[in-house]
């Protein structure tokens, strides 16, 4: 949690004390939190930076994996651009 630079929770309601307590630390240092859910939102505000995804997880967690395979391949390429 620590070396956390996004926070993603799925399914979750909130009612236990390992997400209060990420959620505390997202809100302590600036983190994004995206969360993927059918019922059960966050409400972003000046603290909390926070994206809902609302819908069925074999829905949006597919989208999910797919644009993280997109931002490391960008990265790479960068990085790999940078090097010659």
């Amino acid at each position: 949690l620590g070396k956390a630079s996004v926070l993603v929770f799925v399914g979750t309601s909130f009612n236990v004390n390992i997400t209060l307590v990420a959620l505390d630390h997202a809100r302590d240092h600036g983190i994004p939190v995206f969360n993927f859910n059918t019922q059960d939102v966050l409400e972003p505000s000046v603290r909390l930076n926070v994206e809902n995804i609302v819908g069925k997880s074999d829905e949006t967690l597919p989208r999910l994996v797919q644009d993280v395979k997109e931002l490391l391949e960008i990265s790479t390429a960068q990085k790999n651009s940078r090097c010659i």
